[in-house]
């Protein structure tokens, strides 16, 4: 939702992928996701469960309010 934001404030595709230290395909992935379905198409489609989480619901939930709160966040900085 970052690379989504900064694309809203007038970012280019170039410049919200360096700033979110990602690839442009990427990038581009991302966009034509949010393009094609929103916020919804953007979570993982993973067949088979994917890797357990790291975090747990609790971290989830504070990470959520400061991606929120925070103008700008890196993934490095989260």
């Amino acid at each position: 939702m970052i690379f989504i934001r900064f694309l809203y404030n007038k970012k280019t595709v170039d410049e919200a992928v360096e700033l979110m230290e990602i690839s442009l395909s990427t990038g581009h992935r991302w966009l034509d996701e949010w393009n094609e379905g929103g916020y919804e198409n953007l979570y993982p489609k993973y067949k088979n469960g994917g890797r357990k989480a790291k975090l747990t619901e609790e971290e989830f939930k504070k990470l959520d309010e400061i991606m929120i709160n925070e103008s700008f966040l890196s993934t490095r900085k989260i």
